[in-house]
Parts: structure tokens; sequence; C-alpha cells
């Protein structure tokens, strides 16, 4: 069998993959290295250096200038890596003003202008407005950036360095702010202390003049007490700034922790995707993942393998009848057990199945089902785990063949034995003294009939498994036959009470009468096991009318009024037991199933309801079952009648 070797175009997808990461990840570092370097810059000029070569490097740009409003719009670092052909003076200004004003980017593209006889390409321009909140602080203009078709896509990282260029300038701003004041309350901290000397040189002069000249300096001392009142006030001020300059630091901080948390997240990302599809790909069971709308999200090489189908194949389409699953009864996979029409334990977690590859063989597999749930509960996606169990399949039939042929081998001997018993039972019973031989001969009897019984079942077993079960079809009256198979089983329990219901005297078919009394006897056996001593088992024989064309069990049946002639004869045994949990009714009838309280609470090999459904569908009927736990449960099954067919009522 060939390895699979990846596709020019797969290489191709995954090369371009490759290059868009290494993009991201260099986008991602020198954004980092622009935020560190612009929360180190402390003036406007240092700033608008690290700005210019920031877009510099990520444009292209021959020319980038960085533009500051003072009053009027001022170029404090301008830069030029190629030569340009900026343009006028007058049309440079209009830009940077539309720009500024406009708050969004202006982007201009190239346009053919003809000059004599030659035909030049003017240049492209980007202008960019620097923002802090809702302030416009300057433009970063650049000119003859080699522009693309999706330049928004282009300019996204220059875009998200933007803020932090405008936060770095506001806190320029800020500094040059603080330092003009501080120089201010210097001048004037200076000044106040000339004052006060010369107030004291007055007051010493003047300590001999008159009380007029006292009130005077009275009234320089109040005036001197105001202005250390503002000196105060400024103080204050100068306080509220430092802590407004504290704050803005400490955000600059948590910026930078948080933009080394991001790389470091999104080199966590990238390590755990590939580590998951390093377990997917090398996993030796096929993987398909599908979403809430039926469409394949992806496959691994194990399927592609199993099936011969190809990612490119699979992917992107509807699951839907995508394989041709069907289950063992040969219902479609997708309509029995997808977990989307099934959610919430509704369908089972696995199941057997045949799917049809790419050359259109048949192939055994087990699906299992594991579902992606959402912050709602439901579900998003749903991940098929398909294994080939082709190997197994082969066994299970070498070993049905064998069960079939050694039952039969068994059946002719054992036959022999219990009618031999059966005879020295009948001889011993005519003679005086031979009590214990008759009780040792009726176990000999009972025995040999229970192990014919299993050896009976294995034969169905097999005949069912390998579809060569044999009906002898023959005039029917299900009511007697019930009657038969209530009285045998009542013989067998004290402690249970059993009643049955028949809505006429009379429900007769074309039907194996054998195969019958098995099926009803086999369902009373099972109540009786379940259901405590001293409770009661009914059975019910009535007819019924199917409500639509295509009948669901048992929703579409109803009961047949008196002046209708029923379609289908209905057999139901209801039971007063612990009841069946709702995930164990969708296994009831597969071979060797048997329920957690069957398992520790009553014997038998898991074969009777299986054989029970063969002879039902074999007759063309259905057999379903009821029931909730501690409520008890009710098992049906219903036959067509003799020469009518389904028929839609209103």
């Amino acid at each position: 069998m060939e390895n699979h070797r990846p596709s020019p175009q797969e290489m191709d997808g995954l090369r371009r993959s490759l290059e868009r990461a290494q993009r991201t990840s260099a986008e991602l570092a020198l954004t980092v290295e622009i935020s560190r370097a612009l929360a180190q810059a402390i003036d406007i000029e240092e700033i608008g250096r690290v700005a210019v070569r920031a877009a510099l490097e990520m444009t292209g740009a021959s020319e980038v200038c960085l533009w500051v409003a003072n009053g009027q719009l001022l170029c404090v670092y301008a830069e030029r890596a190629l030569p340009s052909e900026p343009p006028n003076d007058e049309e440079r200004q209009r830009r940077i003003w539309q720009a500024f004003k406009a708050q969004r980017a202006l982007v201009l593209r190239p346009t053919g202008r003809q000059d004599g006889l030659d035909s030049e390409p003017a240049s492209s321009y980007v202008a960019l407005p620097v923002l802090f909140s809702d302030e416009v602080l300057g433009v970063l203009e650049m000119l003859d950036p080699p522009l693309l078709e999706h330049v928004d896509e282009q300019l996204e990282t220059l875009t998200s360095v933007l803020p932090m260029i405008g936060l770095a300038l506001k806190n320029a701003f800020v500094r040059r702010e603080n330092e003009r004041v501080t120089t201010q309350l210097r001048s004037l901290v200076a000044e106040l202390r000339d004052n006060q000397e010369l107030l004291e040189s007055q007051n010493a002069e003047l300590q001999a003049q008159s009380e007029e000249i006292s009130a005077q300096n009275e009234e320089l001392l109040t005036q001197s007490e105001e202005i250390q009142s503002q000196a105060e006030e400024i103080q204050v001020q100068n306080e509220e700034l430092s802590e407004q300059q504290r704050e803005l630091e400490r955000r600059n901080a948590e910026i930078e922790r948080a933009n080394q948390e991001l790389a470091q997240l999104f080199e966590l990302s990238r390590q755990q995707e590939a580590r998951m599809r390093t377990i997917v790909d090398a996993t030796a069971d096929g993987l398909m993942v599908v979403d809430g709308q039926h469409r394949v999200l992806a496959v691994n090489p194990a399927l592609e393998l199993l099936t011969g189908y190809s990612a490119q194949d699979l992917v992107g389409r509807t699951c839907t009848y995508l394989l041709d699953a069907h289950d063992c009864d040969g219902h479609s996979l997708c309509e029995s057990t997808c977990p989307f029409l099934h959610p919430f334990g509704g369908g089972p977690s696995s199941v057997d199945a045949t799917v049809t590859s790419r050359d259109g063989r048949q192939i055994w597999v087990n699906v299992a089902y594991g579902s992606i749930y959402g912050p709602d509960g439901k579900p998003t996606a749903v991940v098929h785990a398909i294994r080939d169990i082709s190997a197994r399949k082969e066994v299970e039939e070498l070993k049905d063949e064998f069960l079939g042929m050694m039952a039969h081998d068994l059946r002719t001997p054992l036959t022999s034995i219990r009618g031999f018993a059966q005879l020295l039972h009948r001889q011993a019973l005519r003679e005086q003294g031979q009590e214990a031989t008759v009780k040792n001969l009726e176990v000999i009897d009972r025995q040999s009939a229970r192990m014919l019984d299993m050896i009976n079942r294995l034969l169905d077993l097999t005949r069912i498994k390998m579809g060569r079960l044999e009906l002898r079809l023959e005039p029917t009256n299900l009511a007697e036959l019930a009657e038969r198979v209530v009285e045998s089983t009542q013989a067998t329990t004290e402690a249970h009470r059993l009643v049955l219901h028949k809505q006429s005297h009379e429900l007769c078919g074309q039907w194996d009468r054998t195969y019958l009394e098995r099926v009803l006897g086999n369902l009373m056996d099972n109540a009786v096991k379940y259901t405590p001593a001293g409770g009661e088992i009914t059975v019910r024989i009535e007819g019924a009318l199917v409500m639509a064309g295509r009948a669901t069990w048992p929703g579409d049946l109803a009961p047949c009024p008196s002046s209708e002639s029923p379609c289908w004869a209905v057999v139901s045994v209801l039971d007063q037991g612990v009841g069946i949990a709702p995930e164990e009714q969708s296994h009831l009838f597969e071979r060797y199933y048997r329920t957690a309280d069957g398992r520790t609470t009553a014997g038998g090999l898991g074969l009777g309801l299986y054989i029970s459904k063969g002879v039902v569908e074999a007759h063309g009927g259905r057999i379903w079952v009821e029931s909730e736990p501690g409520k008890g449960s009710r098992f049906s099954f219903a036959l067509p009648l003799e020469g009518v067919g389904v028929r839609t009522q209103a």
C-alpha cells in the first residue's frame, strides 16, 4: 500500500500558510519592538524618529514624515529611504489637514498623467491620523508606499501601532507641560524669596515709623499670605500632575506585560496546534470532523487510506450520505445515529456500520461519536472516529457458522437423550419403589429441555444472522396462541399474576405458530424475571390501524374500531419491573446485550430479544419497547394480518 504524499496544491497551501505565519510573527515582533522603543522615548523628536522608521520598514515608502499639531501642523521628524517626487507644499499641506480634520486615513493610489509624449504614473500617498482617545495629535505621512489591492490588510499592523504613537506623543506633551510649569514655579519661588527679603528690609527700616506704615506692613503681610496660598495650590496641582504621570507609566508597563503575554499565548497556541495535528495524523483510526451544518471540516490521513477519498474530495462537502454508511439493519447512519439529529444521548455513542469506499468496496467499520459543545451546551461540531473492523466481522461470521454447525450436531443426540429419559420416566411411573428414579429422570428431562432450548436459540441466532430463517406459515389464531403461552407461563410461577386481555377471540393470520410462541414466551419470561414477587403481568392482544403511509412505531398506530377491519395484530406484554434507562433501550435488541440490572439479577445469554426481533421482522412486522425507569416496561410487536395491506387513514 503506497504512502500518501501531499499534492503540489497541498504543498503550496502549506507554504503560503507558513509564509503568513512567519509574516505575522515578524509583524508581531516588530510591534513589540516599536512598543518598547516608544515606551523609552522621552521627547517628541525621538518619538518621531521611532514612528517614522517603523513606518518606513512596514510600508516600504520612499519618505515618511510625522506632523504634530501645536497650534499648527509642524513636521517634527522626516526620513527619506528612496528618491521620490513629493507633492508640492500647498497640495501636501491640504492632504495633511484633510486627514487631520477627518480623523481617518487618506489613501491615494497612483494615477497616470501626461507630460509631453511620455506617460508617467503619479506617486501613491498615505496619511494616517495619530489619535489619543478622541484627540488628534498629529499625522503620519508616507510618500510613494507600494500599495496592495487590500490596503486595509497591508496597513493593519501599522494602524495597530498608531495608538501607541498617540500615547507616546500625549506623554511627551504632558512631560513638556510639566517641565514648563515646574520652571514657572521655580521662577515664582525665587521671586517670592526676593520679595520676602525686600519686605524684611523695609520692615527693619520702617520699625520707627508711624502706625500708617505699620498698617501698610500688615497689608503687605496679607498679600504675602495670599501668594503663599497660591503657591500651595500650584504645589497641589503639580502633585496631581505627578500622579497622572505615574498612572501613565503604570499603564505603559501593563501594555508591555500584555504584549509579552500575547506573544507567549500565540506561541503556545501554535505549539498546541502542531501537537494536535501530529496526534491526528498519526492515529490509526480514521477521523472526520463535521460542523452543525453537516459540512466536513477536516479528515486525517487514516480516513483517506481507509476510504480511498482524499481530503480534497471530502472537506467542505455535506457529510450526509457521503460515505453511504448503513448500520447492521440496513438503516442509513445519517438518519438513525447522527448526534445533531439525536442530541443529548438520544443516539448511540458508537455503532457498527458499512461504508462504501471510492472504488465501490463495502467496508465494515465501527463509528464512534464525540460531540464538541458550545457555550449554550449544544453541539457545534462532531468528531467521527472510524475504525476498520472487517477482520473482526470475518471472525464473527466464522463463529456464527461454527455455532450453527455445533448446535445442529448437538441437537440430534440431545433429542435422543431426552426421548429415552422420557421413556424411562414412563416405565418408572408404572413400577413400585422407583420414586428416586422418577425424580432423577425428571431432572434429566428438565435439563435436557433447557439445553435443547439453548441449542435452538443458537440455531435461530445463526439462521437470523445469515439470513436463512425459514418460516412455516399456516393459519394461526393469535388469541388462542396467547392463551396457551399465558397458561404455560403461569404454571411456572406462583409469585406473579398473569392477566390476558383480548380484543377479539379470533385474530388470525398466516404465521409460523412455533416461532411466535417462542417470541411471546420469551417476552413473558423476561417480564417474570424483572417483576417483583406479587406483581402483575398483563398481555394485550388487539387489532390496530396505521395512521400514515409510512409508519413509525408505535407513534402511527391507532386502536381499531369495531366497524373497521384491522391491518395489524399487536401483542403487548406489560410488567411492573424496574424499567429500562433510555440509553439502554436502543441496544436491547442487539446480540448478547443485557442491561445493567439483567447482568446482576437475571440469567440468560442476551439472545432472546435479538431472536424475537429477527422472527417478527421475518413476518414483515415490527417490535419495540416503551419504558421509564421505576415505572415498568411494555414490550410490543405488530404482525400484518392475512390479505390486508397497510393503508392510510385520515
